[in-house]
């Protein structure tokens, strides 16, 4: 082990310049020992806090025939590490470290009903650590799950540690309920209507432990124009009225759909050339699906 430790402050000294810092990394990794594979608790019943908090960038698909939504984030996780503290005084003021996120302990987070086998997409970036011993960690990512469809559709992300309970790791989420939407780049298919982040434990008949998670839910809304007619509700289709190429006016039947039991005629919401028809006789349909685009 203090092999390795030597080895890596020689390579830390050959990235990262100036004398107070290169003392500073040394004192950390080498003399006190800083172990990635330790959990940074100040005893073994102790549990570390970890504040997991989530900024949504954009969606960047939605499977309508699969309802699966694919979204890009940044994930935000802060704890504090008692082994990575000094005096700033003592290092020329140096108040904060970047270092690469491999050499320090991380949370094990996961996205517990992720649909992708290549979910562990984590991007490794540096962590800032700050002189109290406060780490941030700051990753963008891109997730995949389930959406339930229907005239609006929801999406939840559920997210934890992947071997602690309560006990090992205790986490919270400083967002009042909320994922962050400041950076969020509109969608030009989808409406962004509602998100939630919501703190989650629970207690299974098996065991005594507490397990947490991070609940995020995502609302979208499919955009129309008067160039694209939708289903109005759920249902199959039993005819389509219109085919490529046909001269649709407002008001023409494209479609007719059986929804609760009863036939429905869907109606062009615009005028226009069928660009595509989206849809076959027989097919289940939900109520945001599109049927025909026009142009």
């Amino acid at each position: 082990m203090q092999i390795c430790l030597l080895i890596l402050f020689f390579f830390l000294n050959l990235t990262l310049g100036g004398q107070y810092e290169r003392r500073l990394l040394k004192t950390l990794f080498v003399k006190q020992q800083h172990n990635p594979f330790e959990r940074p608790a100040k005893s073994d019943s102790a549990s570390v806090s970890v504040d997991l908090r989530f900024s949504l960038l954009n969606l960047i698909e939605f499977n309508t025939q699969n309802k699966i939504l694919t979204a890009s984030f940044w994930m935000t996780q802060s704890w504090n590490d008692y082994s990575m503290t000094w005096k700033s005084k003592d290092y020329g003021n140096i108040s904060e470290l970047r270092v690469p996120s491999k050499n320090i302990w991380l949370p094990d987070i996961v996205l517990y009903n992720s649909i992708d086998s290549n979910d562990d997409n984590d991007m490794k970036r540096n962590v800032v650590i700050s002189h109290d011993g406060k780490v941030l960690y700051v990753s963008p990512r891109i997730y995949k799950s389930i959406c339930s469809s229907n005239t609006n559709s929801f999406s939840v992300f559920k997210f934890g540690s992947w071997t602690f309970d309560k006990t090992g790791i205790n986490l919270t989420t400083t967002t009042n309920d909320q994922i962050d939407t400041s950076s969020y780049v509109n969608n030009d298919e989808w409406d962004l209507i509602n998100s939630s982040a919501l703190h989650n434990e629970v207690k299974y008949e098996c065991c005594q432990e507490i397990y947490q998670s991070i609940v995020l839910t995502i609302e979208i809304r499919r955009k129309f124009n008067n160039l694209s007619t939708g289903a109005p509700m759920p249902g199959q289709v039993l005819d389509i009225k219109a085919k490529l190429g046909d001269m649709i006016k407002k008001g023409d039947t494209v479609a007719v759909l059986s929804a609760m039991k009863m036939e429905t005629v869907v109606k062009s919401s615009g005028e226009g050339k069928v660009k595509q028809v989206l849809v076959k006789i027989g097919q289940q349909i939900q109520g945001d699906d599109l049927i025909i685009e026009l142009e």
